[in-house]
């Protein structure tokens, strides 16, 4: 890490965790490549896809600590592999 680099981090940490939140946004959105391109449509496609299946009743909902529930077992069900 260049001495620039380091200056700038040390600052960083010295803000309160709303503006590292922000800085750390800001930052990671800078590294962001445009050979994704494209990619922020297919995400709003598929959610719209999403919500009209909800919508249409072809997808049912769960509980959150369901979800995680089974989560777990399934982790847990897949560690010995």
């Amino acid at each position: 890490m260049t001495q620039a680099a380091h200056l700038v981090l040390q600052n960083a940490l010295s803000l309160d965790e709303k503006d590292r939140a922000l800085l750390a946004a800001v930052l990671l959105e800078s590294l962001e490549s445009d050979q994704d391109e494209g990619v922020e449509d297919a995400w709003l496609l598929e959610v719209q896809r999403r919500v009209a299946e909800l919508d249409s009743g072809g997808t049912k909902t769960i509980p959150l600590e369901t979800a995680m529930s089974q989560l777990r077992k399934r982790i847990v069900g897949n560690a010995g592999n």
